[in-house]
């Protein structure tokens, strides 16, 4: 007996809006780890465009450099940065929506929460503390996200 495939049909965006999911899976000592969807809806269902490990530093009660921002809404918007990711002329995701307590958060490469002062990296894959393939995951995410704007909900663990 042959099985047969049955495809997916994929549905079109149809200019419905991207949506960023960061559920965080563990707030540890040394590091924050979490997984990033980012798709769009369709009736009740989120259809998935791309998804990434997580990395952030701990939660040290929102303080600046040291901290990963608090859970909650955020709105991601395409950001040119002199200060990181200059193998990719800077380009990576502004993290707006944390002012005043927090600004110039970003979403780009890193490899180690050490790597960060405050920001979000994104990975391929996650090893102990650290991801790899962070630069991969970062051109990924800006490739889909392009030129909009993004809502961003962070979700800490249960």
């Amino acid at each position: 007996m042959a099985l047969e495939a049955n495809p997916v049909t994929v549905p079109d965006r149809d200019g419905r809006p991207l949506e960023a999911l960061l559920r965080r899976s563990r707030l540890g000592p040394r590091a924050t780890h979490g997984t990033l969807t980012l798709g769009f809806q369709v009736d009740e269902t989120f259809v998935v465009r791309g998804t990434w490990v997580t990395l952030e530093l701990p939660w040290r009660d929102n303080r600046i450099r040291v901290s990963c921002i608090p859970a909650g809404t955020y709105t991601l918007r395409p950001h040119t940065s002199g200060a990181v990711n200059q193998w990719n002329d800077g380009h990576c995701l502004a993290v707006e929506g944390c002012e005043p307590e927090r600004t110039l958060i970003r979403v780009h490469s890193a490899n180690e929460a050490d790597d960060l002062l405050g920001c979000i990296a994104v990975g391929v894959r996650r090893v102990g503390d650290c991801i790899e393939l962070s630069r991969q995951a970062n051109l990924e995410l800006l490739e889909l996200v392009g030129d909009e704007t993004v809502e961003l909900t962070i979700m800490d663990p249960d």
